[in-house]
């Protein structure tokens, strides 16, 4: 669904992960009304253990209305088979409104086990004068302490008046409704013991986090300069691909994917189309769409150029057994190569280097989500990968941010962390490692199914 574009909003970037999380954690402890909570799979891990209690205490101390959606499938990535982080949330002191989609829920909604509703949304006393709405690559789970990834937190200028966060609670209200005619709120009477660990150790970056979450509880006062991580921008857009959402709501199931139309990826190949000069690309793996391949492809052609940052082999080992999902990546750059090899513009591949992003105590894994359309005011974030599951398997977001300042800050970031990236040799695209790698050919339909 394509949104309207917005005024009326100021966006908080942070992209340290201690300061993120640690606002967060701090936004839910001062939440005074409700907090709505979706995301990709939720654990009893230490950083789920945090969020979880933090969350529940609320709840129990200022009964504060709680609403969480997240994937009980997708939470067996992180080893909670049984649900211990719904029942946490749903016992006879804690009375969230827990939706953790199961196999069983997903099997009645006439979708695949693995499509999911991947948005990511974390919303704190809405509608309300105190709304904050924060969205980004991140969950809720360890595997987001160690990945380099980005936060927007969004309110309104004008509490009266629409602006972005308008739309992100219209979906998710729209997806809560949905889910319950597959599934029911989570019910749970016994009490799950849990121990809370210490929390995250933010005292390098007290400062900025007290900054920050003191800046949020006070009025937008546009008559101060802005401060360096604060921006306001001309427009601000929600663009959703509601795949699971329309065969929820139809009941028929879709075994041709490719069929599904996307309007947040029409919306923007309609900018690349448009757009001359350089874009910068970052995700976790490169598998373009053919829609999205193809307009690239033209972007080339025109004398462009693109530079996509990803992860290298040795950083999907960090997570991926064998680290056979960067086969995907290379399959699609190679293919890329052999279709552009003539044209006049050109494109760059850069491969996180897990040892050097080591010995600079950096992240070993890229999971940020961005689309940088140089020395523009164009910049596309959210939670969609850029790729095939993303765009024909996934409810997923895009949000298109029209402002000049973040758009050079955004330039910034990606630039420094270049240093811990390797710029890749045209002669690795065109090796045919990923048509010998027999694990590849027995797992190539799932991987691209869920990457």
């Amino acid at each position: 669904m394509i949104y309207p574009e917005r005024l009326n909003t100021e966006i908080i970037y942070i992209n340290e992960m201690i300061v993120d999380l640690c606002v967060r954690v701090e936004l839910i402890k001062r939440a005074k009304y409700t907090i709505d909570i979706i995301t990709f799979s939720q654990a009893t891990d230490e950083t789920g253990l945090i969020f979880l209690d933090a969350i529940r205490s609320v709840q129990i101390k200022k009964k504060v209305k709680v609403r969480f959606v997240y994937d009980h499938t997708a939470s067996w990535i992180d080893k909670d088979f049984f649900n211990r982080s719904g029942k946490i949330m749903v016992d006879k002191k804690c009375q969230a409104k827990v939706q953790s989609i199961s196999l069983y829920n997903k099997r009645t909604g006439k979708i695949s086990w693995d499509d999911f509703y991947h948005e990511k949304l974390l919303l704190i006393d809405a509608d309300t004068k105190d709304e904050k709405l924060i969205v980004g690559g991140r969950g809720y789970t360890d595997f987001s302490t160690l990945t380099a990834d980005s936060a927007y937190i969004f309110r309104p200028i004008d509490s009266k008046e629409y602006y972005i966060g308008t739309d992100v609670k219209h979906n998710f209200n729209k997806i809560f409704s949905e889910i319950s005619k597959i599934s029911k709120t989570l019910k749970n009477s016994k009490s799950i013991k849990y121990s809370v660990p210490q929390g995250f150790k933010g005292n390098d970056h007290k400062d900025k986090i007290d900054e920050i979450t003191n800046h949020l509880s006070k009025p937008v006062d546009l008559s101060k300069p802005l401060k360096e991580y604060q921006f306001i921008p001309d427009r601000a857009q929600l663009l959703s691909n509601d795949v699971i959402s329309n065969i929820v709501v139809s009941g028929e199931k879709v075994k041709n994917r490719e069929i599904l139309p996307n309007d947040s990826h029409d919306t923007l190949i309609a900018d690349i189309d448009n757009f001359k000069g350089t874009i910068d690309l970052t995700s976790y793996s490169i598998g373009f769409p053919q829609p999205l391949f193809k307009a690239f492809v033209r972007f080339i052609q025109r004398g462009n150029t693109l530079n996509l940052i990803t992860n290298g082999k040795k950083a999907h080992k960090e997570f991926v057994w064998f680290g056979t999902p960067f086969l995907y990546t290379l399959e699609t750059l190679h293919y890329f190569l052999l279709k552009t090899k003539d044209m006049k513009g050109t494109f760059n591949v850069f491969y996180l280097d897990v040892e050097k992003a080591r010995s600079l105590n950096e992240k070993t894994f890229v999971h940020r989500k961005l689309i940088l359309f140089q020395n523009s005011n164009i910049t596309y974030t959210g939670t969609d990968n850029f790729t095939w599951s993303s765009s024909k398997k996934n409810n997923d977001w895009l949000i298109k941010i029209c402002d000049e300042k973040l758009n050079k800050h955004l330039q910034e970031v990606i630039g420094n962390e270049l240093k811990w990236y390797r710029k890749a040799e045209k002669k690795e695209l065109m090796e045919k490692t990923f048509k010998r790698n027999l694990l590849y050919k027995l797992t190539r339909r799932l991987i691209i199914s869920n990457y």
